[in-house]
């Protein structure tokens, strides 16, 4: 399993990537991640779960959590929204 470390460009605490998903590998990371589906559908793998995502659903992932998602259909476009926990937790310390 791969510790996933996440970038953020300009020091700006949250990423956030549209586009098409064919395989994105279990891994996992210690921020947490939005996975919106705007067109299609994708499996989602969190745990022991798997998951049927179709467009308009919403996936929030904790962080710390290993996961992986992977296309149904080839036509899908997806949104990852990525925010740091470590700038989030200086104002919510119990994060």
């Amino acid at each position: 399993m791969l510790l996933e470390r996440l970038i953020y460009p300009d020091d700006f605490p949250m990423r956030i990537s549209i586009g098409t998903l064919e395989e994105d590998p279990i891994h996992y990371h210690t921020d947490i991640e939005l996975v919106y589906v705007l067109r299609g559908e994708i499996q989602l793998k969190n745990g022991y779960y798997t998951y049927h995502l179709r467009a308009g659903d919403i996936f929030t992932n904790a962080g710390n959590e290993v996961h992986g998602m992977k296309a149904v259909t080839a036509d899908n476009i997806i949104a990852q929204i990525q925010v740091s926990t470590r700038d989030l937790s200086q104002y919510f310390p119990n994060l």
